[in-house]
């Protein structure tokens, strides 16, 4: 683990002793907590930028279309509903795009569904200067054809912002996989849904400080937009200490 190997270094550079009972574990301790700040990368700027095709993938049921959702109505909240479009691909599933045609409705924004990047880059030119959100599919890990799908929507081209919906509800590996499994595209973000259900952050965190990943975003309900909140370091170090049962005093900023 990077975090643990750091504390290990800093312990030797200090002249770590093999005798345990000489070593100081109550700064071992913040030291720990002061490396694994410092290891979460949380996204500086927002997500929301114009003349960009902001994309959410993931697996199935992550929340994806939720998501959208929220970050829809957030922004029709602060700014009005002149400046936003929401975009569907998804046709893995019957009336995948359902949803979103629902919350364009009753935000009174427009929406379309795109099949191809053709599709998506001729709407990009319609909609330049415009919050343009992009709802795609759910692949599940054992599939093997997202590379494809990412070719033909155009997902690696430099005008598409890239953003990894990721539920805190699974075990290790998986994570491990999942995150494989999407790094094929320049991810700019990972956002982590189902909070409210979180019972470890360990693993995650582990395997997005390993893949140099930034956070900007948890969700934790379905209240659109009010379950949507920007990641901080603090809450997530506080949450994980808190999980593990451990007493902590919050972290200072």
């Amino acid at each position: 683990d990077i975090v643990i190997e750091k504390i290990y270094n800093n312990l030797k550079n200090q002249g770590l002793n093999s005798d345990i009972t000489k070593i100081d574990l109550t700064k071992v301790y913040k030291d720990l907590i002061f490396e694994l700040k410092n290891s979460i990368k949380v996204k500086k700027e927002s997500i929301l930028q114009k003349n960009k095709i902001i994309s959410f993938v993931g697996t199935n049921g992550v929340g994806k279309t939720t998501l959208i959702c929220k970050l829809a109505a957030y922004t029709v909240l602060s700014k009005g509903n002149k400046d936003i479009v929401i975009l569907s691909s998804d046709t893995q599933k019957v009336g995948g795009g359902d949803g979103i045609v629902k919350m364009a409705n009753i935000l009174e924004i427009d929406n379309y569904f795109v099949n191809n990047k053709q599709d998506l880059f001729k709407i990009y030119e319609l909609n330049r200067g415009k919050i343009i959100l992009l709802d795609t599919p759910g692949f599940s890990l054992n599939e093997t054809n997202f590379s494809e799908f990412a070719i033909k929507m155009g997902l690696n081209e430099n005008i598409v912002d890239n953003h990894l919906v990721i539920p805190v509800i699974y075990q290790n590996k998986v994570y491990k996989n999942l995150i494989q499994k999407f790094k094929v595209l320049d991810i700019k973000s990972a956002i982590l849904t189902m909070f409210d259900s979180v019972t470890d952050l360990g693993f995650i965190l582990s395997d997005l400080i390993q893949h140099d990943i930034n956070l900007s975003y948890y969700s934790d309900g379905v209240k659109i937009p009010q379950s949507l909140h920007e990641i901080s370091q603090n809450h997530l170090i506080e949450t994980l200490l808190f999980l593990n049962n451990t007493s902590y005093n919050k972290i200072a900023d």
